[in-house]
């Protein structure tokens, strides 16, 4: 029996729109096209055997999860870690360039194995990759 972990994007919300930098702060649900996406989403995997659903804590991924929860009847487990990365004050800045032009230089850091650069007010590299792998771990903790 092979064992698969599926890693799942929420549908389209008003922030993919709008281009706000997300973590905590704002929140959205779906758009009713990301309704639509989280549908298509689940109907692509109505022939897939999946045992456990989880989901950050994020309106827009829990609704996204709910789709495919409910076709599997499934419950979903809800996960902190799961969250977007922690962009810190940038959530909380107007939307501008500056604001983006701050993210991908971070990003950019990153990229070149500068895994200490943080997001002002937010997490560096290592604490997002430690979260993420926490955030599986549990998920994958104790299944076969």
């Amino acid at each position: 029996m092979n064992n698969i972990l599926y890693l799942i994007r929420h549908g389209e919300n008003p922030a993919n729109i709008t281009k706000e930098l997300s973590h905590k702060i704002i929140d959205y649900s779906l758009t009713p096209k990301g309704i639509e996406q989280a549908r298509q989403t689940a109907d692509f995997f109505k022939n897939t055997e999946i045992n456990y659903i989880y989901s950050s804590p994020l309106k827009r991924a829990y609704e996204t999860a709910s789709f495919i929860a409910a076709a599997k009847n499934l419950n979903i487990g809800i996960i902190e870690g799961l969250r977007e990365m922690n962009v810190g004050d940038l959530e909380k800045d107007p939307l501008s360039k500056k604001s983006w032009d701050s993210y991908f230089d971070v990003l950019r850091k990153w990229m070149d194995g500068n895994h200490e650069e943080r997001f002002p007010g937010g997490e560096n590299y290592k604490e997002a990759k430690e979260r993420m792998l926490n955030s599986l771990k549990t998920a994958i903790s104790n299944k076969n």
